[in-house]
C-alpha cells in the first residue's frame, strides 16, 4: 500500500514569489481549501514583505470578510519551507542554481491514510495550477513505500494518476508518441499544456494491486516506446500479491510465459548468453512481450558484474530467432546496458543498436 500521494509542480524561473503565492492561494481558493488557513507573504532582499502592499494585500480580496483571519499562504523565500493547510503540507523551493526553476510540492502533512478524497483533491490542484503563471510541468503521484519497486517508472508517466505536459515533451521522450497517450483515461488541453488523467476512479488509490492491474501493462508498453536511458529501473523488492505482474507462469494468476531462457556463461570472455523467443498469447491477453523480471534480472547482472555465484560479467548477450522478435523488445534489453541480437537469414548474428 502506497503511502502518500502527492502534487508537484515545475514553474519557469522568471516567475516572482509574489506571481506565485497569489497563483497558488487563488489556485486553493478554486479547490475550496478555506482562506482562513492561508497566509501569504514574501521576502525580498532579506526583509520581510507582508500586510498592506506586496503579495498579502493583492490577495486580500479573496478574503474580503473582515471576520476572516490575515493568516494567508505563506512564500517567505527562496529556500524550502513547509506550511500547514488544513494538515496539507505546501512547500516551494528552487533546486538548480543555474536554471532557478520553481518547484511546488502538496502532500499530506501529517501522514493521514492515503483516501480517494485527497487524491481528488490533489488532482483538483493540479487542474487549478493549469492558471498559475509560468507553469511547465505538474505531476500528481503515487509514493512509493520501498516494496512496489519493481514497476518500470518511463518518462513523464511514472506512477502519476495525473500529469501536465506538452506535445513537444511527449516527443522528446518517446519514439512513438501515440503510446503515451493512448495511455490515459482522459487529455485535457488547456492551450499548449496537456492535462492527462488516469485511475481517478480507484476505490482505494493507495491499493498497490489495484493501481497496478489498471496501470502496469501501459507502463510496459511506454518502456517500449521510450527514448534510449529516460527509464527509471530499480531493484525489484515483490510481494506475494503481486505475482500477476511479477512471478512467471500462466495468466492470470501469474505475468506470464518467460521470453528470456538462459543459455550459458562463456568463462573466457565472462559472457552471458540468453535466449529470447517470444510465445504464442494465451487466450484472451495481449501478445506477451518480456516480462518486468527477465528485463531487471539482465540490469542485476550488468550493474553487479558477477553471477549470484560470484562468476564474473563483463557482458550480457540476448540473442533472438528473428528481427521481428527482437526489435519490439530492444529498448528494456539496451536500456539495461545487454547487447540484443537476431539470427540473419544466414544464421548469423546480427546486433540492433539503435
Amino acid at each position: 500500500m502506497t503511502d502518500s500521494i502527492y502534487f508537484q509542480s515545475q514553474h519557469s524561473p522568471d516567475q516572482g514569489l509574489d506571481a506565485l503565492a497569489y497563483g497558488y492561494a487563488r489556485a486553493l481558493a478554486a479547490i475550496g481549501v478555506p482562506p482562513t488557513s492561508w497566509k501569504l507573504s514574501t521576502t525580498r532582499d532579506g526583509v520581510k514583505h507582508g500586510g498592506p502592499g506586496g503579495a498579502a494585500s493583492a490577495c486580500a480580496h479573496l478574503a474580503s470578510d473582515e471576520s476572516v483571519s490575515r493568516d494567508y499562504l505563506s512564500f517567505d523565500s527562496a529556500n524550502d519551507r513547509t506550511l500547514l493547510i488544513d494538515g496539507t503540507g505546501l512547500t516551494h523551493r528552487r533546486t538548480d542554481p543555474k536554471r532557478q526553476h520553481w518547484f511546488i510540492t502538496s502532500y499530506d502533512e501529517i501522514f493521514r491514510p492515503v483516501t480517494a478524497a485527497f487524491l481528488h483533491q490533489q488532482v483538483a490542484l493540479c487542474r487549478a495550477a493549469l492558471a498559475v503563471p509560468g507553469l511547465e510541468h505538474a505531476t500528481v503521484s503515487r509514493g512509493r513505500t520501498g516494496e512496489i519497486h519493481f514497476p518500470l517508472r518511463p518518462p513523464l508517466a511514472g506512477a502519476n494518476f495525473a500529469v501536465v505536459t506538452t506535445v513537444d515533451a511527449v516527443d522528446a521522450a518517446y519514439t512513438d508518441p501515440a503510446v503515451f497517450w493512448r495511455a490515459w483515461d482522459t487529455v485535457e488541453p488547456h492551450g499548449h499544456l496537456r492535462l492527462c488523467t488516469r485511475a481517478l476512479d480507484l476505490p482505494d488509490p493507495a491499493d498497490d494491486v489495484a493501481w497496478l492491474g489498471r496501470t502496469f501493462e501501459a507502463s510496459m508498453a511506454l518502456a517500449r516506446a521510450a527514448r534510449p536511458g529516460l527509464t527509471q529501473y530499480d531493484v525489484p523488492r515483490p510481494r506475494p500479491e503481486l505475482a500477476p505482474f511479477w512471478t512467471p507462469g500462466p495468466r492470470p494468476d501469474a505475468a506470464g510465459q518467460p521470453v528470456l531462457a538462459l543459455v550459458g556463461y562463456d568463462p573466457a570472455d565472462h559472457l552471458v548468453e540468453y535466449a529470447g523467443f517470444v510465445p504464442d498469447p494465451e487466450p484472451g491477453f495481449p501478445m506477451p512481450h518480456l516480462l518486468v523480471r527477465d528485463i531487471l534480472t539482465l540490469r542485476a547482472l550488468q550493474r553487479r558484474k558477477a553471477l549470484p555465484d560470484g562468476r564474473p560479467v563483463a557482458s550480457v548477450r540476448v540473442v533472438f530467432p528473428s528481427e521481428a522478435m527482437a526489435r519490439p523488445e530492444r529498448r528494456p534489453i539496451r536500456d539495461c546496458g545487454a547487447r540484443l541480437f537476431f539470427l540473419g537469414p544466414a544464421g548469423d548474428l546480427v546486433e540492433i543498436t539503435d
